[in-house]
């Protein structure tokens, strides 16, 4: 069973699906680490954990190191190291100071304690390595702001946690959030296109995968109440980032540098060599003067506080040409929307802007470190590639560890893939897709034309 996040809807209860909840339970039977949990504000973390928690353990101790169960949590560690330390040797002490804060605590395999919010203290986030070290319970530490750690205050517990990443809901979620999950894999195996999918996908690519946005357009069926929700999640990322910061300079710019970002992608240009100064320029526009210090401090934190995300520019699809975050794409479709839809750009251009960052994400989530396959994928993100001869881009090139290039072409009307083309004719990669729309189904040689909606379940072969 895979529940996450609720909703109270006419008073029913509906759970949706998230997938990440496999992950869960691998680590629960295969690892005695502790559990680290990254990922965005407001993407399901705490509440896929705390379901995780009360269906899968026993005994569960919740504490939230943003509100009054972690100050009592700290006031507990206080009183410990005021009754015991410089006496107190033995290995025990976690499970004492444990004890101290849940009386009922009992240290086995069918307990577990889930720390929320831990970056906001680098105390607790530095007992870490006992947590893991001396008990039998199960340890989950999460926070939606885990870039903090990176503080000096804070050790980094190499070895000793297990590490998971939840993201946005992705569109199979989301259609299993509508209960249509299987038309997907109905249509895959029947190797045929599905208006519905293609509506829904086109739904999924405006308002993305927050489950507030999703619980929005299941209760409402309105895509403009959705957007009011997106500028809700957006301003309070905003105003939490204040906390993180030293200045309200730093922070004010965080906006700004999202439409920046929103506008490089959109005017198609090729990965830069410097993606700080061609933002600042853009940022500049507003005749409003900033640092290029405070723009590459709020890029690292956009990337940090799992907002915006990288790829890598290869030449000619060789990895050894690799080039490491040479530009940028948001982490969720809905957002990226919501700054394309401030950009002035006209729709079209804005639609094959959502395409591309809607491949990424599921590229992202399916092939890259902590995705479901990343065994078969050299690389540590999502890879583009420019094209020397004719001077083109590919969208994006998948490297197996066999050697393997496999191009793909996203593409949201008409166009005829002819960078791909050129490059399958060069031999530059082995094996062309081509994905739009709600295309018909076809294989010619090489090449691959499918939907785009069937991206997260194709069956990409990396063997030669």
């Amino acid at each position: 069973m895979g529940l996450a996040e609720s909703l109270e809807k006419g008073g029913a209860v509906m759970f949706f699906e998230r997938d990440i909840w496999k992950s869960l339970v691998k680590w629960k039977n295969t690892s005695k680490l502790t559990l680290e949990v990254h990922g965005a504000r407001q993407v399901g973390k705490t509440t896929v954990l705390k379901k995780f928690c009360e269906e899968e353990f026993d005994n569960f101790i919740y504490v939230n190191m943003a509100g009054q169960s972690g100050a009592d949590f700290l006031c507990c560690i206080e009183k410990w190291h005021n009754k015991y330390f410089g006496t107190h040797t033995n290995r025990t002490w976690i499970s004492e100071l444990l004890k101290m804060y849940e009386p009922a605590f009992k240290d086995s395999e069918d307990t577990v304690v889930l720390i929320d919010e831990i970056q906001e203290s680098s105390q607790v986030y530095n007992l870490t390595r006992d947590l893991t070290r001396d008990l039998k319970t199960k340890v989950i530490v999460t926070g939606s702001y885990l870039g903090k750690v990176l503080d000096k205050e804070f050790f980094i517990p190499a070895g000793d946690v297990y590490s998971v990443t939840v993201y946005t809901m992705s569109f199979p979620e989301f259609l299993g959030a509508l209960g249509r999950r299987e038309l997907q894999k109905e249509y895959y195996d029947k190797n045929a296109n599905n208006e519905e999918l293609a509506f829904l996908l086109g739904v999924y690519l405006q308002t993305g995968g927050y489950p507030s946005v999703v619980r929005e357009y299941l209760e409402t069926g309105d895509i403009g109440e959705c957007y009011d929700t997106l500028e809700q999640i957006v301003n309070n990322f905003v105003s939490e980032s204040l906390r993180y910061f030293t200045t309200i300079e730093d922070v004010s710019v965080l906006t700004r540098v999202l439409g920046a970002i929103a506008t490089l992608a959109l005017k198609e240009k090729q990965g830069r060599e410097d993606l700080a100064v061609e933002i600042g320029r853009l940022v500049e526009k507003d005749k409003i003067k900033i640092s290029r210090k405070v723009v590459t401090k709020a890029i690292a934190w956009l990337r940090q506080s799992g907002i915006i995300g990288y790829s890598t520019k290869l030449i000619n699809a060789d990895p050894t040409s690799a080039a490491m975050s040479a530009r940028m794409y948001f982490q969720d479709t809905g957002v990226a929307n919501y700054f394309a839809r401030l950009s002035g750009f006209d729709s079209g251009t804005r639609i094959g802007f959502l395409v591309e960052n809607y491949a990424y994400v599921v590229l992202r989530n399916r092939f890259y470190p902590g995705g479901k396959t990343s065994h078969v994928v050299f690389g540590m993100e999502p890879m583009f590639s420019v094209c020397t001869s004719n001077g083109g881009e590919l969208d994006f090139v998948l490297c197996g560890e066999s050697g393997k290039r496999i191009g793909i072409e996203v593409k949201a009307g008409k166009n005829k893939a002819n960078t791909g083309k050129a490059m399958l004719e060069e031999s530059l990669i082995d094996q062309l897709f081509i994905l739009k729309g709600n295309t018909e189904c076809e294989e010619t040689g090489s090449i691959v034309t499918l939907p785009l909606y069937f991206l997260d379940i194709i069956k990409f072969s990396f063997r030669e």
